[in-house]
């Protein structure tokens, strides 16, 4: 909610385009700082408290990526958003499985983390070319048929 709301926020004041960059940005470097912190901490109280900032900073990236398939999809949202959870869910997926093989090959959690501490910063870089304004469909595309039932 926090993300959605900064991003709402941020709308009105600074533009779309601006928002939709600048929230999900924060999260995740947010997030990369902290899982980044994990590596040097010792204790188990520590520990937990850099991971919850880690997954706050990546839920607050959340809900300004899911308005921006709305934004860059208009009618087309459905299908942008699905494409969109796809490709996170197939991303987490594989990333799962390369970080137990790779927990296991080194016998370390700390050098497992750092390629997901670098993915986490590509995707804060890329954040930074998100434009909200742009459809990715242009306007000619016929209407999309809709079936309508008759009582």
């Amino acid at each position: 909610m926090a993300g959605g709301w900064a991003s709402d926020v941020l709308v009105k004041r600074l533009g779309l385009k601006t928002a939709r960059r600048t929230v999900p940005f924060a999260g995740l470097l947010v997030s990369a700082l902290s899982l980044t912190l994990t590596i040097f901490v010792a204790g188990k109280y520590y520990l937990l408290v850099l991971l919850s900032l880690s997954y706050c900073g990546i839920t607050f990236a959340q809900a300004p990526c899911w308005a921006l398939c709305l934004d860059v999809g208009a009618r087309f949202a459905g299908a942008v958003s699905g494409a969109r959870n796809t490709t996170s869910q197939l991303g987490a997926t594989i990333s799962s499985i390369v970080f137990g093989y790779m927990v296991r090959s080194t016998g370390s959690y700390n050098i497992a983390l750092i390629p997901v501490v670098g993915m986490i910063v590509v995707c804060a870089m890329l954040c930074l070319r998100i434009d909200a304004t742009e459809q990715l469909f242009p306007e000619s595309i016929p209407e999309v048929p809709t079936v309508h039932s008759t009582p």
